[in-house]
């Protein structure tokens, strides 16, 4: 039986990390959204180099519906979205 695939936005953020490294020891195979020249993805295949990313932006949706057709995910994790902290 093949591993389950999780499609995660928003994985190089706290929440976002934290699952994707739940479900990699659960077995998923995962592969994360990440915006371009986002550097912490550097930093989230060092710690995971088992999971995907694949560079795309949220509202640019024919980009990521062709994204979600190409990964085709048994689960979808939406946790992507800008934040300001002041």
């Amino acid at each position: 039986m093949s591993a389950r695939t999780a499609f995660v936005t928003g994985v190089t953020g706290q929440t976002g990390s934290y699952l994707a490294e739940q479900l990699t020891a659960s077995g998923h195979r995962v592969v994360g959204l990440v915006r371009g020249g986002d550097t912490t993805s550097r930093v989230l295949l060092a710690r995971m180099p088992e999971i995907t990313l694949i560079e795309g932006d949220l509202l640019d949706s024919s980009r990521l519906r062709e994204i979600v057709l190409d990964v085709a995910p048994d689960v979808l994790y939406n946790l992507g979205g800008l934040t300001s902290v002041g």
